[in-house]
């Protein structure tokens, strides 16, 4: 799947379409949004996005009052703002200990299936994945797109092991440029893990 203008791409899933854009969240029809969030509640920053102004301060009050959050879990809001939008939930994906530090990808590896297991009980059909920086176990500091790369694997494993009822993964990037690589990752874990399963 891809857009003639470049800006969206990916791969099916069974029925789910796992795709790349950088079409930015004003453009995408999404039944949830998924952002990071650390052990007290604090919304993460999402690349171009300031959650908080996305959002609300209430929604992240909301996510502070459930604090502690366990590390690689997920946590659930209302959208806030993003009511207007469509938006029905914000998922939370509980990835660090101090504000401000990017996440381990190790610990986004487990938070991000939360928060879809989250998204598959709320049954929604739909999800968008703020863009994510983070750090690899190596210590290198990772862009959107590398920790999109990063996540995908563990992505195919949820949509494996569950009868997902998500018609749409969205990584959401800040660059056109970054949409092909991340869909090309999309499309080889496809081949690796979707298609050669017996």
């Amino acid at each position: 799947m891809s857009t003639e203008n470049g800006l969206s791409d990916g791969a099916q899933f069974g029925h789910t379409l796992v795709m790349a854009t950088a079409e930015g969240l004003a453009r995408q029809e999404v039944d949830g949004v998924i952002v990071t969030a650390n052990e007290r509640g604090v919304l993460g920053a999402a690349g171009p996005y300031s959650v908080r102004s996305l959002v609300g301060e209430a929604i992240e009050r909301e996510a502070m009052a459930a604090a502690p959050l366990a590390i690689g879990s997920a946590a659930i809001t209302q959208p806030g703002k993003l009511e207007e939008r469509g938006v029905r939930v914000l998922l939370h994906a509980v990835a660090s200990t101090t504000p401000g530090v990017a996440p381990r990808i190790d610990v986004l590896q487990r938070a991000i299936p939360a928060a879809l297991r989250l998204a598959d009980e709320q049954r929604l059909h739909s999800v968008a994945i703020l863009p994510l920086s983070g750090v690899a176990n190596d210590g290198v500091q990772l862009d959107a797109e590398g920790v999109a790369i990063a996540l995908i694997d563990g992505i195919v494993a949820h949509l494996r092991r569950s009868a997902s009822r998500l018609d749409r993964i969205a990584f959401l990037v800040p660059l056109a440029g970054q949409v092909v690589p991340v869909a090309n990752a999309i499309r080889d874990a496809r081949r690796r893990l979707w298609l050669s399963r017996g």
